[in-house]
């Protein structure tokens, strides 16, 4: 992908009252998008995001149609100008509430203009830029598709073999395939004991897999990083807390550029955050700083040139970053509900995009795309 998942954040922040995060404001307009794609549906929500360049972009999300709710698939071929309706995946967008999790799909990653997947905890395939999807077998007979991330050379999923909701034991796999063989998965030879949760990013011919086993069992975080395209794997060291209900984040912007965020100690509605680089596919690392407490949930970010941003919500939700290649973070943006972020992605060195409110994982269903233009000074909503 153009850039991961985690990948926002550029250009100079020096107060909280110089950042703004505006609801309701509008930077793009139009209601048809690309060339044979239908009008945005009224009452779109957004609740993933991928690019594939600063401007090819796809957004799933859900919107009403009839008497249900669809899941679409929309798209922008100039930036964000004009966004259009691609096409539907029969599957529901989870949402949070008193009943057990349900199965479907919350997040979307494109590895070409035409080769797509949706995901989390199933599994779908497009070959057409998102017009039509099919259900694809999980790879290894899996249940769940934990993680997940693709480029061009093709995509990396961590796959559970234990059903949604379940309690097991048994160990995770990672997979890899091809954009010119989607459906064509092979095992990597890496051992990830059991885990709830894992996580992918790619830059080029590097991988990363953060094993965040110690959040769930006794075994240590470790994260393994390849830099020949998934060929060979080495794990690394975490320079992260060694505490109970630890978790990992990792983000990647370069062949050996890679960020990592650890998160320990929650408490009411804040965290223990700390944030690491490594210019070496993380056999050294240097600390990038404490991060504001405020949030438990966590997504980070880097930029084309390694800025760092965090999106993180609990009680609240907040926007925290770090643009001087130090260790001083700002928490740049401060929203009273806990609605929480998908997705942050940068797309330049100034335009970058998160979803707020992503209806998978909060109750208030805002869906908003944000866009940022000058690195992350300013923020307002996206007309879709």
């Amino acid at each position: 992908m153009f850039v991961t998942r985690t990948s926002l954040l550029a250009a100079g922040v020096s107060t909280l009252a110089a950042v703004t995060l505006v609801l309701g404001g509008t930077l793009s307009a139009g209601a048809t998008g690309p060339v044979g794609a239908g009008a945005v549906p009224k009452g779109f929500e957004a609740n993933s995001t991928a690019w594939l360049s600063p401007e090819l972009g796809w957004v799933l999300g859900l919107a009403p149609c009839g008497s249900k709710t669809c899941t679409d698939v929309i798209g922008t071929t100039d930036g964000g100008a004009k966004w259009g309706l691609l096409g539907s995946v029969p599957a529901p967008i989870p949402q949070p509430g008193p009943t057990a999790p349900s199965p479907g799909i919350t997040d979307v990653r494109f590895a070409t203009a035409k080769v797509g997947w949706a995901f989390g905890p199933d599994f779908f395939v497009t070959r057409n830029g998102g017009r039509t999807w099919q259900k694809a077998a999980i790879p290894g007979a899996g249940r769940q598709v934990l993680a997940f991330d693709a480029e061009p050379s093709g995509a990396f999923a961590v796959v559970s073999p234990c059903a949604l909701g379940s309690r097991c034991s048994k160990a995770l796999g990672l997979y890899t395939a091809s954009a010119t063989a989607p459906a064509a998965w092979s095992r990597v030879a890496l051992d990830l004991p059991w885990s709830a949760a894992a996580g992918v990013a790619m830059a080029g011919s590097a991988v990363y897999v953060a094993d965040f086993a110690r959040s769930y069992s006794s075994h240590k975080d470790v994260l393994y990083a390849s830099t020949d395209g998934g060929g060979h794997f080495v794990a690394r060291n975490v320079r992260c807390d060694a505490r109970p209900g630890q978790t990992l984040d990792v983000a990647a912007w370069g062949s050996k550029d890679v960020a990592l965020l650890c998160q320990a100690g929650s408490g009411t509605g804040q965290s223990d955050k700390f944030a690491y680089t490594s210019t070496d596919a993380g056999a050294t690392w240097k600390p990038a700083g404490t991060l504001p407490y405020d949030g438990i949930e966590a997504l980070m970010a880097v930029s084309p040139t390694g800025d760092l941003f965090v999106a993180t919500w609990a009680i609240g939700s907040f926007l925290d970053v770090n643009d001087g290649h130090g260790t001083k973070w700002t928490e740049v943006a401060v929203e009273g509900n806990s609605a929480g972020w998908n997705d942050p992605t940068y797309v330049t060195g100034s335009r970058g995009y998160v979803v707020y409110g992503p209806p998978s994982a909060s109750r208030y269903d805002f869906g908003q795309l944000f866009e940022t233009t000058d690195g992350g000074l300013h923020w307002k909503t996206v007309t879709l």
